[in-house]
């Protein structure tokens, strides 16, 4: 039911490469937990963007979209876990959503100074204003949008229902509108080439890699003690 309904989407929103990109991460991932196979984020994220690249090679070389989307999504699967912590609440929900937009913003940062030789100072700060709201405006343009494929309605009343989705993305237009009027919202680095952008991924991997070795040998190390803890007291 859920690839269906993933295929429904990229026809709603057009086949752009970011979209189409995330359509199969979610239809892999939803095939694997139907079979009941364990779910690889690697491997999924690898077999997808090897299907769209086996489709059109030119994707890997000329399309910035289809770049950013898999860079991002990689930030997700490998920085976004040194960050991670239990607890509940909007909190814990706030700090995910900043963990998140650290994750994807570092992870994509080298390239976009190389394609658009400028620096966002503000782009953490707007996504925590914006990031909680896109599943909501999803869920809501998507609702709008089956009614009025399914329900012949007139302009005026088409309207009415469309309201909540205009507020959310009014709001969300807003914000970027507000952030980017900042005197220093952005700045130049129009000499970051690309053997600085390599330099720049080469160093992030080996940071992402020490990390999550020092955090695993932290939590073995934990283990280890609980463990002796519990022969200790029995």
């Amino acid at each position: 039911m859920m690839i269906p309904c993933i295929g429904l989407f990229v026809i709603l929103v057009g086949g752009q490469a970011s979209v189409v990109r995330a359509a199969l991460f979610g239809a892999i991932g939803a095939l694997a937990y139907s079979i009941g196979r364990a779910q690889s984020m690697t491997n999924a994220l690898l077999l997808t963007a090897g299907l769209m690249v086996a489709i059109n090679p030119w994707i890997l070389r000329y399309d910035v979209g289809f770049q950013l989307s898999f860079l991002a999504t990689a930030g997700l699967i490998y920085i976004s876990p040194l960050f991670e912590s239990h607890g509940h609440g909007w909190i814990h929900s706030m700090k995910e959503v900043v963990v998140a937009t650290f994750s994807a913003t570092i992870a994509t940062l080298p390239l976009v100074l190389f394609v658009f030789g400028r620096l966002s100072v503000v782009s953490i700060i707007a996504n925590f204003f914006v990031v909680p709201l896109t599943p909501f405006v999803m869920a809501v343009g998507g609702l709008v949008t089956a009614v009025a494929v399914c329900i012949p309605l007139n302009v005026q009343s088409f309207a009415y229902i469309a309201f909540p989705a205009w507020i959310l993305l009014e709001y969300i237009l807003r914000s970027i509108e507000f952030f980017s009027s900042w005197r220093y919202a952005s700045m130049s680095i129009e000499w970051f080439s690309w053997p600085w952008m390599m330099i720049s991924y080469v160093l992030l991997c080996w940071g992402v890699y020490a990390l999550s070795m020092r955090k695993r040998r932290n939590r073995r190390f934990g283990m280890m003690q609980d463990i002796q803890s519990i022969k200790v007291s029995a």
